[in-house]
């Protein structure tokens, strides 16, 4: 990914840059392989930092539905202004959704979206977070966004935290542009 490709998305899904941009690159050609084949990470002007992660839920929990009668969550490609901010996922540290996005629902567990499954937007504690160094995705995603090395979050939040904008206000919150592999 480069810094043309970052510009390019955005004009495409009408997103702002800003100081820091966190990403996500969804590769939808396994997903029910419980592997970390998605990249996530983030963008300034001088940087492009990507990692190893997943931006759809795992295998368990499109199975084991966390929100019935409705399947698991499944961000949707896209711009998602202000979304993310310095928080906690349980006891981690984290990046927490504090702005709406948008999603859909595997309501029927293939793991691909189909007409007619239910679309969404809201708060729904669609964190950024890490697996904890985890091989497989397993329960570590219910449609989080999950950076599969606990050092690769800590350098994500690490740059958030270097921004001004931060240290001029803690709680303030980040964008988050999702795009499909096939966008690059």
């Amino acid at each position: 990914m480069t810094q043309a490709d970052i510009d390019r998305l955005l004009k495409k899904y009408n997103g702002t840059r800003d100081e820091l941009l966190l990403f996500g690159i969804r590769d939808d050609s396994a997903p029910e392989s419980d592997q970390f084949n998605d990249f996530i990470g983030y963008v300034t002007k001088d940087t492009i930092q990507v990692y190893k992660g997943t931006t759809d839920p795992g295998v368990y929990w499109t199975f084991h539905k966390i929100n019935p009668p409705h399947g698991a969550s499944h961000m949707v490609t896209g711009f998602h202004p202000s979304m993310y901010s310095i928080g906690k996922h349980f006891q981690w540290d984290a990046l927490v959704q504090t702005g709406p996005c948008k999603i859909w629902r595997d309501d029927n567990n293939d793991f691909k979206y189909n007409i007619g499954e239910p679309n969404q937007e809201g708060l729904f504690g669609i964190n950024y977070h890490h697996a904890n160094n985890s091989p497989t995705i397993g329960q570590w995603s219910a449609g989080f966004q999950v950076i599969q090395r606990v050092d690769d979050l800590n350098a994500v939040l690490k740059a958030v935290c270097a921004t001004e904008k931060y240290k001029k206000t803690p709680a303030a919150r980040f964008s988050y542009l999702l795009v499909n592999k096939g966008d690059l």
